[in-house]
């Protein structure tokens, strides 16, 4: 979560040889309400794919234990052959965002209240965790471990051994500089501009209205609502007010999360065979 993941999606949606679901992020694994839905709910999200693709989806929810724990056995009992891909952060950079991102759904709580009545945000962070539950269920050989670094430094590179990876060509469309990341402080706009559109489909004789107006437009309509209008100057504006009255990650904290995260972060640089020295200071 927060490490690249919106990035890695659209690289994948960009490949001809690729499906991904939309909803991008269904939840199903992780979420108790969204797997009550059913396998044939879940196997729908797909069914607009060619036989040729490789179908996919991107829900960092499924690391998210121990928040939600049942997710490793379910897609192993569902899907015991699935290829994972995981992409990581420096863990401390991954927990704070991950609470400004959390301020965009109403938890207004200060750091270190996050950290006291919701340890599971740091927890996101403890890496070698989370791939310990995946390896119970899941051979080395089915997980591919990414990092968001080299994501931004060498895309091309890491879309090589993604593609190699999946066993499929390098057929995206546009070139790796292309895409970016969800930008801080989107979310909150994005969330806004939703509830904005819902509570206008709320009022009086929008309903109509809409049965007047071509489905292409409404839909051209909503995507400027929730997809350009973040993205737009404006957006901007009101994401940059929202990330600047929301708690500064202070030195003396960061050092406390470091010390906190070491431990694991030392684990993982010897899983991946990687210096990690970045990470742990």
């Amino acid at each position: 979560m927060k490490s690249g993941t919106t990035t890695l999606h659209d690289y994948l949606q960009q490949n001809r040889d690729t499906f991904m679901s939309l909803p991008r992020e269904p939840n199903f694994f992780s979420i108790d309400e969204v797997y009550e839905r059913g396998v044939d709910w879940y196997s729908s999200l797909f069914d607009p794919a060619r036989p040729d693709q490789v179908c996919g989806e991107a829900s960092p929810s499924y690391t998210r234990f121990p928040r939600f724990a049942k997710t490793t056995q379910r897609i192993a009992q569902l899907l015991p052959d699935v290829k994972i891909v995981y992409i990581m952060r420096h863990p401390v950079d991954r927990f704070y965002s991950n609470y400004v991102f959390d301020r965009s759904f109403g938890h207004n709580d200060s750091i270190r209240e996050t950290l006291r009545n919701r340890s599971y945000v740091l927890e996101t962070s403890n890496y070698m965790l989370q791939i310990e539950k995946y390896l119970r269920h899941f051979s080395r050989e089915q997980m591919l471990f990414l990092l968001l670094d080299d994501l931004q430094q060498a895309p091309q590179k890491v879309l090589i051994e993604l593609f190699g990876f999946l066993g499929i060509e390098n057929r995206c469309s546009n070139r790796p500089q292309d895409l970016k990341a969800n930008a801080r402080g989107r979310n909150y706009m994005a969330r806004q501009c939703n509830t904005s559109l819902q509570r206008f489909r709320g009022l009086p004789g929008i309903k109509m209205i809409k049965q007047a107006v071509p489905a292409g437009l409404r839909g051209r309509i909503r995507d400027c609502v929730t997809e350009q209008l973040p993205d737009s100057r404006i957006g901007k504006w009101i994401a940059n007010r929202h990330t600047a009255r929301t708690e500064p990650l202070t030195p003396e904290i960061r050092a406390e999360l470091l010390d906190r995260l070491a431990e694991p972060t030392y684990l993982l640089e010897h899983f991946l065979g990687r210096d990690l020295t970045a990470w742990r200071s």
